[in-house]
């Protein structure tokens, strides 16, 4: 193995982060459990198989990633040759990200204290998706809100797919949440 246990594991979370707005959570979510897990190497596999089953469409940046996943596992990327071409960009469309980000804002913002919820919301309001988006992950974590682990996995595709920090996010109170 040419890379490390560690940037391996990352590399198989951020491209993992990146494709599960495009996959059924229902599908994804076993995967993503042993990504978070540590055992990135046997998910790799079954997030090809996802992939091709759902004729999800890859960038040709996560195609390379994606790639250099295999080649770590001595398989073939040919696997990712029958997948549809994403548009260049490969990001969501402003009004996507738009759609997300009321969605999250609307779910989390009851939590907060209502000065901040009320500046989050005004920031979602104006357009400010970016903004609205990691000031709720930073407002969450340095407050010890507790969230649920969808709800901090949304907000990471989110920020991730944003090209943000998802430091925020990673320090998220994550437990058993009453609704």
């Amino acid at each position: 193995m040419v890379m490390d246990e560690n940037a391996f594991n990352r590399s198989a979370r951020q491209i993992a982060a990146r494709i599960a707005p495009r996959v059924p959570e229902d599908e994804f979510a076993s995967i993503w459990q042993q990504i978070r897990g540590g055992e990135a190497q046997a998910a790799v596999m079954p997030l090809v198989a996802l992939l091709r089953r759902h004729s999800v469409a890859l960038t040709i940046e996560e195609l390379g990633i994606l790639a250099g996943l295999l080649g770590e596992l001595d398989e073939s990327a040919q696997q990712l040759e029958d997948l549809p071409q994403a548009p260049p960009s490969g990001k969501p469309e402003a009004r996507e990200l738009a759609r997300r980000t009321h969605a999250i804002v609307e779910r989390l913002a009851p939590k907060l204290e209502a000065r901040w919820a009320e500046i989050i919301r005004g920031a979602a309001g104006a357009g400010e998706w970016r903004f609205a988006a990691t000031e709720m992950a930073a407002v969450l974590a340095s407050s010890q809100i507790e969230v649920s682990v969808a709800d901090r996995d949304d907000l990471r595709c989110l920020v991730s797919d944003m090209d943000a920090s998802t430091e925020d996010v990673d320090q998220l109170n994550v437990g058993p949440v009453k609704d």
